[in-house]
């Protein structure tokens, strides 16, 4: 377990100074607000919440974070909300509904250790605080899976296929050994399988590589990928809000977890 653990504090760790920052906050749980830009803005709330299904010491990580946005002409001031109401509401095909209030831990984050989630759980946001209320909604997509007989280990190369995933819109692969990493941003097509390569020596059965596929849901892909020229990728854009009532993202992610 120990080495484990040392192999994901090393994928962190290679992950903030390989670009992709953002994809390790939201994967181990991190704040995930935005940097400030100078716009005209409604006064409100900026919210970001992740629910995570997958492997246990994943999925301890759902995070959620509310700000206020306090001006309207001048969006450095803002402030962290630690007095929101954030309720959530699981609905799961045969099984009843599940209704889970988040507490506020510390800077305008809050947690619920008790969630559970599988694929394919819709799940309810719903944050309150003074006059703002946000709403949103996600769908959990399904685990991902590796299209049988399509993994082949080359000269410093792993191939495979990603089965085709209705539910899932954007995938981020990892491969981490002790000294190999790779880091792959994906955007399937439709009912095609989603091929990935990636540049590695992988000493098959010593178990001493780690390998993650993680599905994201329509609103992360939205909320990553809608920049354009004019504003920073994730900064504070009302047109590319996956909320109502506000600014932000409330999304989902399935991770797979497999160890070469």
């Amino acid at each position: 377990m120990r080495t484990f653990r040392n192999l994901i504090t090393g994928l962190f760790l290679t992950g903030l100074t390989s670009g992709c920052q953002k994809a390790f906050e939201a994967y181990l749980g991190l704040p995930m607000q935005p940097e400030n830009i100078n716009a005209v803005f409604e006064p409100g709330l900026n919210i970001f919440g992740i629910i995570k299904a997958g492997p246990s010491l994943d999925t301890i990580n759902h995070f959620f974070e509310v700000h206020g946005i306090l001006h309207v002409f001048d969006t450095s001031q803002t402030m962290q909300v630690d007095d929101a109401t954030i309720e959530l509401k699981r609905i799961r095909t045969g099984s009843p509904n599940m209704d889970y209030t988040l507490n506020s831990v510390s800077e305008g984050q809050y947690s619920n250790t008790f969630i559970s989630t599988l694929g394919g759980d819709r799940w309810e946001y719903q944050c309150l605080y003074d006059t703002f209320l946000i709403t949103a909604s996600t769908i959990v997509p399904q685990t991902p899976k590796i299209q049988e007989g399509s993994m082949t280990f080359s000269h410093q190369k792993i191939r495979f296929n990603i089965t085709p995933d209705s539910t899932a819109f954007m995938y981020d692969v990892y491969y981490y050994s002790i000294n190999t990493y790779d880091f792959q941003r994906l955007i399937p097509i439709p009912g095609t399988p989603t091929t990935v390569e990636i540049n590695a020596i992988v000493n098959q059965g010593t178990h001493s590589s780690v390998l993650y596929v993680i599905a994201y849901d329509a609103n992360y892909e939205k909320y990553v990928s809608s920049s354009n020229t004019f504003f920073k990728p994730n900064a504070y854009r009302p047109r590319f809000s996956t909320v109502t009532g506000g600014y932000g993202c409330f999304c989902s992610a399935n991770i797979l977890h497999l160890q070469l």
